[in-house]
């Protein structure tokens, strides 16, 4: 394919929906490495486009690629196809089409920037609806970063919370998926009350060091706010946020970016959070703030169940 009456641009590292001005140079930008690429090599991420031109004329014969840092599972192609063909009818084109690691669109494209927004946001959408298949398809998992020792034992009650959560069906791979989502390496499930933060459950790519049964002190933490008002919090970069960026949290932490959801039991009542951090700047959306949320809701659902489950055990016949 010729370069002639071409652009190629990298792929925009936000979520701003703002593609990079055009430039020249190669038919595709250097890789450019991300949180979701690294936790997830089976999902793939945009690297680069190759474009039409804004300035050509549209025509029927006009082609437009996009790069992916890795070639998909056949899971994930199966579910891009399905949801290709619904963007490929609504701009009109002829084909739209996953071929290895290369997304290609051929058609008349009146914007052809446009149109590499919304295959990138379809890609991003793909990702999203082949975890929450993997999550809900799961029986139950061991805990994330099984057979860590709690370090420090929690009163009977909380105990009790905790091995709640760790039946939790598919509780690991719903962690992990919600650092996928999310672009953050470290999430985890927290019991919250007035007086304790407790980890329940951990996944850490990050090596922020937490472990299950671990405290943090309750003022220190944001899930502490969101246990007061009962919302949850969610942020991309601290530091370009003028209500984070002189928060003290963040800064004693170590966290950049940060997402947490709060966790109700089946009654209503506040049971804790899901929550996700990273030293790196993330690039949430609505769409990922609301599969989290599901994640949220399913592990108060399960814990619901449990505790039903297990009252009709222990009541007399």
């Amino acid at each position: 394919m010729s370069g002639v009456g071409r652009t190629a641009w990298i792929a925009p590292a936000t979520g701003s929906g703002q593609a990079a001005p055009e430039r020249p140079g190669p038919r595709y930008a250097a890789p450019m490495e991300s949180n979701r690429a690294r936790i997830d090599p089976r999902h793939p991420s945009v690297i680069g486009f190759d474009a039409p031109s804004s300035s050509a004329a549209p025509s029927a014969d006009m082609v437009l690629s996009v790069l992916l840092d890795t070639e998909p599972a056949r899971e994930w192609a199966e579910v891009f196809h399905r949801e290709a063909e619904r963007l490929r009818m609504d701009r009109g084109l002829l084909e739209l089409r996953l071929v290895g690691d290369h997304v290609t669109a051929v058609g008349t494209m009146r914007e052809p920037r446009r149109l590499a927004q919304e295959i990138q946001a379809l890609i991003h959408r793909v990702s999203r609806l082949c975890l929450h298949l993997r999550v809900t398809s799961l029986a139950t998992t061991p805990l994330a970063g099984g057979g860590e020792q709690v370090i420090h034992q929690p009163d009977p009650a909380l105990q009790s919370d905790i091995d709640a959560v760790a039946r939790v069906p598919g509780l690991a791979a719903l962690l992990e998926s919600t650092s996928r989502a999310t672009g953050m390496r470290f999430a985890a499930v927290a019991r919250v009350t007035d007086q304790q933060w407790i980890a329940c459950a951990v996944y850490d790519m990050l090596e922020f060091g937490l472990r299950p049964g671990q405290e943090l002190v309750l003022e220190t933490t944001l899930c502490n706010e969101i246990r007061q008002h009962h919302a949850l919090i969610a942020f991309n970069s601290a530091r370009d946020e003028p209500a984070w960026r002189d928060h003290p949290t963040p800064a004693r932490y170590g966290f950049e970016s940060y997402i947490s959801v709060p966790i109700f039991r089946g009654d209503g009542s506040f049971f804790g959070t899901l929550c996700a951090i990273d030293r790196d700047p993330a690039r949430l959306d609505a769409e990922t703030i609301a599969t989290v949320q599901l994640y949220a809701e399913m592990i108060g659902l399960h814990l619901e169940r449990d505790a039903q489950a297990r009252a009709q055990v222990s009541s007399p016949a």
